[in-house]
């Protein structure tokens, strides 16, 4: 794991609110260095930006904190072939990432489109992305990683260890001579396994429990209204370095209705990966009559992606959606690739069908 730190609030900052909920009180003339040892939301405050290069396992473990925020390099910034992953693991099983390349490369070449191909990225692979962080979470997670290191095969175990040292690297930047103020905190567990197996709705909650592709369970776990449970763990033991994107994770997850509504609204959208989302969206509709569409108001929020599809820059159909609101002209191989999607995709729902009627007349 690689960090650049670039911007963070000072760590005053929780001396200055310790004060400020104290005020004319005996207790605000306590010093910066005993505030820092308060395992305590006042040391949520202060906050450090991080550009991050990493595995991408790395990164989804960060992902179960939950009070991040994160930004991610988008999946068709660079070409999926061309992934890299520690230099450790690649001296240690270079027949193994080697054949995974070049199986990408022959579906690549067989017109098979980025999005089903990249499906064999190993989880072991480097990813860029932009991370904030507060320093109470800052140090839970490199306590985290810490305790990782010891519960895998010793190539994992190592990296996990070198991402546990890099992470109190940045807490020793952030917190300077006062490092040592927050060594106390108490550790977590960021990704505890399923217990329980269920599914159903009580009252205005929906459960949902099933095996996904593992890059699902990587958007999941970045909409905070939903609260997710999964074996990430058991992952990492059964498929170790030889792990995909496309290889299944058992996950269960929890929201209200109207969360879910929200969630499967932009995730049944033309533009997402629907065959990725599709059992799940199965299975939460069954408890959701009727979901939206994001343009079900009759403008498209992502009509600058959506425009991208007439041209050569994405290679993927035009939304037959978008096409009827904005009176666009479709060509009959555009036609046919809409047609495609939506069985290849599985795309059964009927506003989906009625849609491919009206761009084909």
């Amino acid at each position: 794991m690689e960090y650049w730190i670039d911007e963070r609030s000072e760590i005053y900052l929780s001396k200055f609110l310790w004060d400020f909920s104290r005020p004319s009180n005996k207790y605000n003339d306590i010093p910066l260095s005993d505030i820092l040892k308060v395992d305590a939301p006042v040391n949520e405050m202060p906050t450090v930006t991080m550009r991050i290069k990493s595995t991408i396992i790395e990164r989804e473990i960060i992902a179960s904190l939950r009070d991040h925020t994160m930004w991610a390099q988008g999946s068709r910034v660079e070409d999926p072939t061309q992934f890299r992953v520690p230099e450790q693991l690649y001296q240690e099983f270079p027949i193994l990432y080697d054949n995974i390349r070049e199986r990408m490369v022959e579906l690549k070449e067989s017109g098979m489109r980025q999005d089903e191909f990249r499906l064999k990225l190993p989880v072991f692979a480097y990813t860029n992305y932009s991370v904030k962080l507060n320093l109470r979470s800052l140090v839970k997670l490199a306590k985290y990683f810490e305790t990782l290191s010891t519960q895998f095969s010793k190539p994992v175990n190592s990296l996990f260890a070198s991402s546990s040292r890099t992470l109190w690297h940045v807490v020793h930047d952030f917190t300077g001579a006062l490092h040592r103020s927050v060594m106390g905190y108490k550790p977590i567990n960021l990704t505890p396994e399923i217990e329980r197996t269920a599914s159903g709705r009580i009252g205005d909650f929906i459960t949902v429990t099933l095996l996904v592709p593992f890059t699902l369970r990587t958007h999941l776990v970045r909409h905070r209204s939903l609260m997710i449970v999964d074996g990430i763990n058991d992952f990492i033991k059964e498929r170790g370095v030889a792990g995909t994107i496309g290889d299944f994770i058992e996950v269960q997850v929890c929201g209200s209705v109207d969360a879910w509504n929200s969630v499967l609204s932009k995730r049944s959208c033309w533009m997402a990966h629907y065959g990725v989302w599709s059992d799940l969206i199965y299975m939460v509709n069954s408890h959701i009559p009727d979901p939206q569409l994001p343009c079900s108001d009759g403008t498209c929020p992502y009509t600058a992606d959506a425009e991208l599809r007439y041209t050569d820059a994405d290679p993927n159909p035009p939304c037959p959606i978008h096409a009827v609101l904005y009176g666009k002209e479709i060509t009959k191989a555009m036609e046919n690739e809409m047609s495609d999607l939506i069985d290849r995709d599985g795309r059964s729902c009927m506003f989906w069908e009625k849609l491919r009627e009206a761009c084909n007349r």
